[in-house]
């Protein structure tokens, strides 16, 4: 692991998680230690020679790995209370196959070094979307995705960073239900300049009454791993006694559901 440099010229950090990437990552981490960010790298596949090419790049880059998967909630976990230890008080976390440029890094970078000290005490974090929203810059929201998050990593260890009972499904909501509860903020800031979550997804378009949805077919052990979590979600706003947030989390999970539905069914028609 490299040492930490102090004096980079940025407000936050940069936090990946990976599995079995490909050579595209490497062109972005070249990109974000071009711009003097640190970098948290969590590797999820077994050694491969792309965890070497990332090993010999220069710059603040810190690669962690267990040499197997073990999950998107201990991996953040991982990385947010790492960054936080050497100093950093914000940490930007892109999924892999996030695409985003060096217009995107700045818009983040000035809109981050524009948060309020009220700002900063009020969310846990700040998610930037790529989706166009007209004149709305942004709103807070219930659920986000975890893609695109900024963290406020001193209220991440108030809360208890990220809960490494859950695997992959629903680490970001729970994270989202766990902030409100303890009565933070999630806000999301739309029309994030070359912001891409879309282009490198296995996704694909289905027309469903006249309307678009993209829809991805999943295995089934994700399928019941997904179940598993929304139950645990379930279990928790029970806990916390918030009925409303009960009625969103079931909402999410027939969505959810349904997509999975489709997804088969469109396969099929073909």
């Amino acid at each position: 692991m490299n040492t930490v440099i102090r004096n980079n010229t940025t407000n936050y950090a940069i936090g990946l998680v990976l599995y079995h990437p490909d050579d595209h990552i490497l062109k972005r981490i070249d990109l974000m230690s071009g711009r003097g960010l640190h970098l948290y790298i969590y590797d999820n596949s077994p050694f491969s020679a792309i965890s070497e090419a990332i090993l010999g790049k220069p710059g603040p880059i810190h690669y962690i790995t267990a040499g197997h998967n073990v999950g998107v909630a201990r991996s953040l976990s991982v990385l947010c209370a790492t960054a936080y230890a050497h100093g950093h008080h914000r940490l930007l976390f892109l999924d892999q196959d996030t695409r985003v440029g060096d217009h995107t890094l700045r818009f983040i970078d000035e809109y981050s070094g524009g948060l309020t000290a009220i700002e900063q005490e009020r969310y846990a974090a700040i998610v930037f979307s790529g989706k166009h929203k007209g004149n709305c810059a942004g709103a807070d929201a219930t659920f986000a995705i975890s893609s695109g998050s900024l963290f406020i990593l001193g209220i991440l260890r108030r809360i208890g960073w990220h809960n490494t009972k859950y695997f992959v499904e629903c680490v970001d909501y729970e994270f989202c239900l766990r902030s409100i509860h303890f009565g933070y903020r999630i806000r999301i800031v739309y029309n994030t300049p070359g912001f891409d979550h879309a282009t490198e997804q296995p996704d694909r378009e289905v027309c469903v009454c006249g309307k678009t949805l993209f829809v991805r077919r999943y295995a089934f052990a994700r399928i019941k791993d997904a179940f598993l979590a929304y139950i645990r979600l379930l279990g928790y706003t029970a806990r916390i006694t918030r009925l409303d947030l009960s009625a969103l989390v079931i909402r999410s999970m027939v969505i959810y559901f349904t997509g999975q539905v489709i997804a088969r069914l469109s396969v099929r028609t073909k």
